[in-house]
């Protein structure tokens, strides 16, 4: 008998009950799955589904999928309740049936089966058939999908940003043959970025730019709309691996469809044919600027009454005169550089004027007008897309190196030249040498700014963002503060306090807290009400009268009511915000205080910013710190009634002094002494200054649009010699000449002139006063440098401009200009009390400096007579200034520098950067022997030890005490010669360092004992006195010992 039975079989019963439960098991998931066919689902079931399970739904690859969802702009979705699990990726029902009804599956599936015929003929090897089915392959557009996507072009507007970023960014592509991405596509996005940025320019619509890590950020203004986009850096870019470039050319295929119907309709819009049509011959040059231009002026624009041209340069005298435009026409012709010769395609450029000029808005009109009449040449080394797109988009006309150009840089209209290299080939006096970023910063700000900070060779200042609100970020940077002040100067409107908003941002302030100081107000009148009829009560009792108990309490009253007012504010706030608290749900109230810990980490960023920024400050106002006003009270020159303070009488504007006067307001001077600061000082520039009369002036107007009167408290020596624009074009020149044995000169052009007074054919300040016999010197001084440096020309219309600004500065100079060294021994007979007040240091002296290494006058002692004329024995007390540590600024040898981890903590502590220049400065420890140098040859009274504080933290610090030679040889004296300065060892003496803050410390017994050790021995291996010392940028830091 057949059976199954275990005996049969031969296997443990166990194991047959096992076998037959899991089949059991699984006939019951069959049945409940033949059961549920029927049935309706219900919930997210319904509504969502897998990602995988949609490609099946419409029979189609995932790539092909992919590529549906990006051109019909379906995503996936995140559902409450993944019921297929949370690694699976889900879409919207409604999302894959919309896309299952679209012709376009229809349409991949026809180039689907197109491929696999291709494919089967190439395998048959059947070269006419493939090559038939290769030239008549199946096309599809997505016309439709802009339509369907975008029902109104305000909403392609608005849906613009990612598009123009990705279009400026294939742009930039290499084209070349063989890489992931087709040669047209880069050369199509090329032609519709250029005919964007031609709209943009020619409407003037731009409104805000900004250089990143990244690339360059614009903002324009659309039809209301702001469009914000980045385009890449003009680098080599490289493909790699790294990126999918088949989704990323399925993003790009539907951004070249949607920003070709933009660029139409913009172009309609404002009557321009779209698309131009170029000159081929021109287009072959690579000139697409001027084949756009040509097609302008052809009279082939609707719309367009008049038909004006470009100067070009090679066409005969008759084609000169009929071509001839004005030069708005030409400004804004000017868009993009030319294409590489490897990529031909076309650049469309240049559409008409849009609107009347008595129908543009107010902001047009500014962005118009803001480089009109200034002429710009670009070089070779400066980002040309960008600029030839920034420029003409706020009225600027411009040229750049090269063929096509408009105009070459001989023009002698050309305003400024934007360069980006230390050197030119050519210099023209009659135009600006600046960056490119001060092309950037003036169009933030719609104002021309000058040009002294972004001149060749100087570090610019800060390039801050438009796109940061500074206010909500609780840090405003300085010279953020500075570009407001350019803008508010240029409007004549008062600047608003840091920090505050628009009148708008008061008003709705206002309007937040009026409840609770309604709240407040009347509390605190039923408490002023309860109190006073306590007082009555009382007084009735004691028997006391009114006015008694009124005069006793009034002087009380306004303090007692204003800490009352202060704490029902504070306290109905803080109910306010109890009760914001009680109201919202958990989830939200954590929001809430993430967001607390959020601004409470940003703020204690920006207290962190300001600390930093005090610590820039400390080494020029260490030094200034006893100027006048801040000199103890029982010095003799506080007592005096009318003090005197007078530069060295050496150098000019190559070394700055930042100080802060009694409110808290930032001034940076170079060549005005600081005393102007207080009312009752009489300043002097002696005869050995050399004086910039452009930076001097510059100098006063801010002070006294600061408050400070400057009206015959300046006194200017008739013996002073004039600093003149080309002499910091030599400077630089000099520079690159010299390669790496490059002095390091701040390009103020101080040495230069001080060369020419040494060869006697210097112009003085009293030359001004013979204006007649001014051009002939000046000439000679032009004509000498011309000799000199290859590239430096100039022209008699250079030569006569030069003349006339100077004729106007010497009528405006005439009251400053004295015979000061007759005012100083005057002043000296009348008992005056005179500070002199010194830049740079005694190392950088012409003759007794680290030369070559120096500077071009005597900053020592000894300057102070032969630049102001004084006798040597009139010279009183003389305090030396020198940090607890050594610095350097610029080249030259530093036998204590130190160039590991200490070095950079001693400049991020105590912000080491030039206040002139920006330049890091190189730190070191405290040269003892160059100290011991200095006070040699100054003779100084006492030393005032600066920046202490900048050593708080360090375990050992170290004073290099001695030099020897590297065998061992005792060096005993500050050596001339360089070489054996390069090769000197220094022995060091280490001390103890000390972990507490001094920099609140004001008595110097206060201070940590290893830090008075520190200070003594400086003292004892000096042998001169330490008087003062400075324990923070403060101008209360100060000790006196």
């Amino acid at each position: 008998m057949a059976s199954f039975s275990n005996i049969e079989i031969g296997l443990p019963a166990h194991a047959v009950y096992q076998a037959n439960y899991w089949i059991l098991h699984w006939l019951a998931r069959a049945l409940y799955k033949v059961t549920q066919v029927g049935k309706k689902k219900e919930g997210n079931a319904a509504k969502y589904i897998t990602r995988t399970k949609a490609v099946k739904y419409l029979q189609i690859s995932l790539a092909v999928f992919r590529k549906l969802c990006i051109l019909k702009g379906v995503f996936p979705r995140e559902p409450k309740k993944k019921v297929e699990g949370n690694h699976k990726t889900y879409y919207h029902m409604k999302d894959i049936a919309f896309l299952a009804h679209d012709p376009l599956i229809e349409k991949f599936r026809e180039i689907k089966v197109h491929r696999k015929k291709v494919k089967k003929a190439m395998a048959k090897k059947n070269r006419d058939l493939a090559d038939r089915l290769l030239n008549r392959p199946p096309t599809y557009k997505l016309d439709r999908l802009i339509i369907e996507r975008y029902p109104s072009f305000v909403d392609a507007l608005r849906d613009l940003d990612d598009c123009l970023t990705m279009v400026h960014l294939f742009a930039a592509l290499p084209a070349i043959e063989g890489e992931r991405v087709q040669v047209q596509r880069i050369h199509n996005c090329r032609r519709l970025s250029h005919e964007w940025q031609a709209y943009i320019s020619r409407t003037n619509s731009l409104r805000k730019t900004f250089i990143s890590v990244k690339g360059i950020y614009y903002q324009a203004e659309v039809q209301g709309q702001k469009i914000t986009w980045l385009t890449p850096h003009a680098l080599q870019q490289v493909l790699t691996d790294d990126v999918d470039f088949n989704v990323m050319l399925t993003f790009l295929e539907f951004y070249e469809t949607l920003l070709g119907f933009v660029n139409f309709k913009l172009y309609h819009s404002i009557n321009v044919n779209y698309p131009p049509i170029l000159d081929p011959r021109l287009e072959a040059l690579a000139a697409e600027l001027y084949a756009l231009s040509r097609y302008m002026s052809s009279g082939r624009l609707p719309g367009n009454p008049e038909s004006n041209g470009f100067i070009e340069g090679k066409e005969t005298e008759n084609n000169k005169e009929s071509s001839k435009t004005d030069e708005s026409e030409l400004r804004l012709a000017q868009l993009q550089h030319q294409l590489p010769a490897n990529e031909p395609g076309a650049l469309m450029h240049l559409v008409e004027e849009s609107t009347a000029d008595d129908t543009e808005e107010e902001s047009v009109k500014e962005c118009r007008t803001l480089f009109k009449d200034l002429k710009f040449y670009l070089s070779r080394e400066v980002p040309r897309e960008s600029l030839l797109f920034i420029i003409p988009a706020f009225g600027g006309t411009v040229s750049w190196e090269g063929e096509g150009a408009p105009f070459d840089e001989t023009d002698e209209d050309i305003t400024h030249q934007i360069v980006d290299r230390p050197t030119q080939s050519h210099v023209f006096l009659s135009r600006h040498y600046v960056q490119p970023q001060w092309i950037f910063d003036c169009v933030n700000i719609l104002k021309v700014i000058p040009t002294d900070d972004y001149i060749v060779g100087r570090v610019p200042p800060p390039h801050i963002s438009p796109f940061v609100d500074n206010d909500k970020e609780g840090h405003i940077p300085d010279y953020a503060v500075t570009l407001e002040g350019y803008k508010s100067a240029g409007q004549n409107q008062v600047m608003p306090l840091p920090g505050l908003g628009d009148e708008d941002l008061g008003n709705s302030i206002v309007e937040a807290k009026s409840e609770h100081n309604e709240f407040a107000q009347k509390k605190r009148e039923l408490e002023m009400q309860e109190k006073k009829y306590h007082e009555e009560l009382k007084m009735e009792i004691e028997g006391t009268t009114f006015s008694n108990l009124s005069n006793k309490k009034a002087d009380s009253a306004a303090d007692v009511a204003d800490e009352d007012e202060k704490a029902a504010i504070e306290q109905a706030e803080k109910d306010a915000d109890d009760i914001a608290k009680s109201v919202v749900s958990r989830r939200k109230r954590g929001l809430m205080e993430a967001m607390k810990i959020s601004n409470d980490r940003k703020k204690s960023k920006v207290e962190l910013l300001k600390q930093r920024k005090k610590a820039a400050e400390s080494s020029a106002s260490a030094k200034l710190r006893m100027v006048f006003d801040e000199l103890p009270h029982s010095s003799p020159v506080k007592r005096h009634p009318k003090l005197l303070n007078a530069v060295a009488g050496s150098g000019g504007a190559n070394a700055g002094h930042t100080i802060y006067n009694s409110e808290g307001k930032k001034f940076s001077l170079h060549l005005v002494p600081s005393g102007i600061l207080n009312e009752n000082t009489q300043c002097v520039i002696g005869n050995g200054a050399v004086v910039h009369l452009p930076g001097f002036f510059k100098e006063i107007d801010g002070l006294e649009s600061n408050g400070v009167s400057c009206k015959g408290r300046i006194l200017v020596s008739d013996r002073a010699h004039l600093l003149f624009d080309f002499h910091q074009v030599v400077d630089g020149l000099r520079e690159v000449e010299l390669g790496n044995s490059f002095i390091g000169t701040t390009k103020r052009g101080i040495g230069p002139c001080y060369s020419n007074k040494v060869i006697r054919n210097g112009l003085r300040v009293s030359d001004l006063r013979h204006m007649d016999t001014f051009g002939a010197k000046l000439n000679t001084l032009l004509k000498d440098a011309a000799t000199r440096f290859k590239g430096f020309e100039y022209s008699s219309k250079t030569l006569k401009e030069e003349v006339e600004k100077y004729e106007r500065f010497a009528e405006r100079l005439g009251p400053y200009i004295t015979d000061t060294v007759h005012f100083m021994n005057e002043s000296i007979l009348q008992k005056k009390k005179i500070l002199v007040e010194g830049g740079q240091a005694t190392m950088l002296d012409i003759d007794f400096g680290t030369y070559p290494f120096v500077t071009s006058s005597s900053p020592s002692a000894g300057g102070i007579c032969t630049g102001l004329g004084i006798a040597p024995r009139t010279l009183g007390d003389i305090i030396g200034v020198v940090k607890a540590y050594t610095t350097r600024v610029g080249s030259g040898p530093f036998p204590t520098e130190l160039l590991g981890k200490t070095g950079d903590l001693l400049r991020a502590s105590g912000m080491e950067f030039g206040t002139t220049t920006g330049r890091p400065r190189r730190c070191g420890w405290l040269d003892i022997v160059a100290l011991r140098y200095c006070c040699q040859i100054n003779g100084f009274s006492s030393l005032n030890l600066t920046k202490l504080d900048v050593l708080t933290g360090l375990k050992e610090i170290k004073l290099g005490t001695s030099y020897c030679t590297e065998d061992g040889k005792a060096i005993e004296s500050f050596p001339a010669d360089l070489d054996i300065l390069e090769q000197t060892k220094v022995k060091y003496e280490a001390l103890p360092g000390w972990e507490e803050d001094i920099s609140s410390v004001r008595d110097y017994d206060d201070l940590p004992e290893t830090a008075r050790l520190y200070v003594e021995r400086i003292e004892e291996l000096v042998g001169i006195p330490v008087h003062y010392i400075g324990v923070g940028p403060g101008r209360d830091a100060l000790i006196y010992k």
